[in-house]
């Protein structure tokens, strides 16, 4: 017990005491925003301003930091990882988690928590922190918990640390001020956040979104081509030609356009983000961009640091009963220029991105999430800061359909004009690409007997499925970095190098291991499990390619269903499982390449 209690304080002692609050002259702001953990079990009310994120540590299954800017955010969480408390200037913060039953395994309730504190407090006494007060209350009304205040002169640091037992578990909360004199004249502010914390999380229908005044007549915005500007020129987004957009007035953004596949589907996107509703009823593909008013974030918000915590804010916003995150956010460039990050949800795509000292939000939604993936995507990919010249971007022209392979062993949707060759009913294998060349070339790199080789071209990709067995994987337990290292490995050896290392990807209800790779094709292979059946799925372009349409790729990519009705992922012309030292054409192999 005492070496966990240790990590336990030490932690603690970095997220109390490197904490932070505002000058001794700063008013006591209103909590007007509400914060949850994207898994639902945390939630707390901040004051307007504050960023969150979810965060991740060895003595918490949930945790949840908090600050009252994107500097002290970035401060909490570099103490996470080792790194030095570095931040001097006034700033609050802190954090809420629920410990590990292994922390507290074989003692009752009321002994994990007393014990937790008392190691807490023996653990800060030779850092020369004085426990200031000690008392037991109900925390919010309705956890019983163990709450100290600790002043640390040394870090001119003051704050409270808590532990509480919840219906999750035991948890704990540490919140402070910087510099400790702040702490008096903020600790109402303090305490309210403190008895505003809930485990499980509250709805999220507790926030009320913005209000919204819309155009009352829905015209289209300099439409030429398919490319849309926005009314301020702030940016630019291509789409097909006869669909609508319209601008709308909302608070906290300065330039904003609402679009859709169709009237009603532009009109709709307005009414779901003015009073939340709609979405139930909502038919097409509509989508809303806006460009945050930067006047009202601190300076030191107006950064890259500060993309993840409004993501995570954002998701937090729309995340319900009836919407939920199916992949969570993950760093994307926009457009091949702009960095920011990427969610999607069961309705869609939710974006943030950062260029030109501005914040830029994208939201796509559908009624049909599988059918307009690709599409969704290709539409983000086309966003523009500034907005692009009349005819610098390419409208999205191609209409994109889902095909079925042989007896519905899979499904993928992709553009109309692409060609397909189904093997899968006599040799599980599927390409398709936007040239026959190119879907020639992707499978003949994998079977060379099915197909014409040559130089891969164009854009494209493969399905390969094996019976998990075959590869020595077993369903229960798939231990699929095992399999993703020895087929990277194998690319490798070809003069192929990873751009991004393998990280987790759920396609529908099925997860599984993607990477990015580059060499004589570029692009995503992914390895997803489905059931007994293993999908090794690549879709990619050329290095000259790539970078334009990354974001179609991926789209066709979380498309692919196996059977027709499931999901999985991957990249173009890698192979496939059963590949063997015989020479094949150039690509990316698959499973068994070397």
């Amino acid at each position: 017990m005492k070496l966990e209690r240790r990590l336990l304080v030490s932690l603690l002692i970095l997220l109390t005491l490197s904490v932070s609050f505002y000058p001794l002259s700063a008013q006591i702001a209103p909590l007007s925003q509400f914060a949850r953990t994207l898994d639902g079990t945390i939630s707390v009310h901040l004051p307007a301003g504050w960023m969150s994120q979810d965060t991740a540590t060895s003595v918490f299954t949930s945790a949840f930091a908090f600050g009252d800017n994107a500097a002290s955010l970035q401060e909490l969480l570099g103490t996470l990882t080792g790194g030095e408390t570095a931040l001097t200037t006034p700033h609050s913060n802190g954090l809420i988690g629920i410990v590990d039953t292994r922390l507290t395994s074989g003692l009752s309730t009321q002994l994990a928590i007393t014990s937790l504190l008392q190691g807490i407090i023996q653990d800060l006494t030779p850092q020369g922190a004085r426990i200031l007060e000690q008392q037991s209350t109900l925390l919010g009304g309705q956890y019983s918990a163990s709450l100290i205040v600790v002043e640390i002169p040394a870090r001119s640091a003051k704050g409270f640390v808590g532990v509480f037992e919840t219906p999750l578990g035991i948890a704990e909360v540490s919140l402070g001020a910087v510099p400790q004199r702040n702490f008096d004249s903020l600790r109402p502010q303090l305490e309210a956040i403190l008895n505003s914390i809930r485990i499980p999380a509250e709805e999220a229908t507790a926030v009320q979104p913005p209000a919204v005044e819309p155009n009352p007549v829905a015209q289209p915005i300099e439409t030429a081509g398919g490319l849309i500007r926005s009314p301020n020129h702030q940016f630019s987004v291509g789409l097909s030609a006869n669909w609508m957009s319209h601008s709308a007035a909302i608070e906290g953004f300065d330039d904003v356009v609402a679009f859709g596949s169709t009237q009603a589907a532009a009109d709709a996107i307005t009414t779901l983000i003015t009073d939340g509703t709609g979405i139930e009823t909502f038919a097409g593909v509509g989508g809303l961009i806006g460009v945050v008013d930067t006047t009202q974030l601190d300076a030191t918000q107006v950064t890259a640091a500060t993309i993840a915590p409004l993501m995570q804010q954002l998701l937090a916003s729309i995340e319900s009963g009836e919407v939920q995150v199916i992949v969570q956010p993950a760093d994307h460039t926009f457009g091949g220029a702009y960095p920011g990050q990427l969610a999607l949800t069961s309705i869609g795509y939710l974006g943030v991105l950062f260029a030109n000292q501005q914040f830029v939000i994208v939201l796509v939604v559908t009624d049909a999430l599988d059918a307009h993936q690709a599409e969704m995507l290709a539409i983000i990919e086309t966003i523009r800061i500034p907005a692009a010249d009349v005819g610098s971007v390419a409208p999205l022209i191609n209409e994109t359909i889902t095909v079925r392979a042989a007896q519905d062993s899979l499904s993928v949707e992709l553009p109309a004009n692409w060609v397909t060759l189904d093997f899968v009913a006599t040799n599980d294998a599927f390409a398709f690409g936007d040239s026959d060349q190119a879907a020639q070339t992707r499978l003949a790199s994998a079977n060379p007997q099915l197909a014409e080789s040559g130089a891969i071209s164009g854009l494209g990709g493969l399905i390969l499925l094996y019976d998990a067995a075959a590869v020595n994987l077993d369903p229960a337990q798939p231990n699929l970095t095992a399999l993703m290292d020895q087929v990277v490995s194998g690319l490798q050896g070809q003069g192929y190098r990873v751009i991004e290392a393998a990280q987790p990807v759920t396609i529908g209800a099925n997860t599984g291991l993607i990477v990015q790779i580059a060499g004589t094709e570029q692009g995503y292979l992914a390895l997803v499990l489905f059931g007994d059946q293993l999908a090794y799925i690549t879709a990619t372009g050329t290095p000259n390619n790539f970078a334009r349409n990354d974001a179609l790729l991926l789209g066709i990519l979380q498309s692919i269903r196996v059977p027709a009705a499931a999901a999985s992922g991957g990249l173009g012309g890698l192979g496939g499982v059963g590949s063997n030292a015989t020479p094949t054409p150039p690509g990316l192999g698959g499973l068994g390449g070397s």
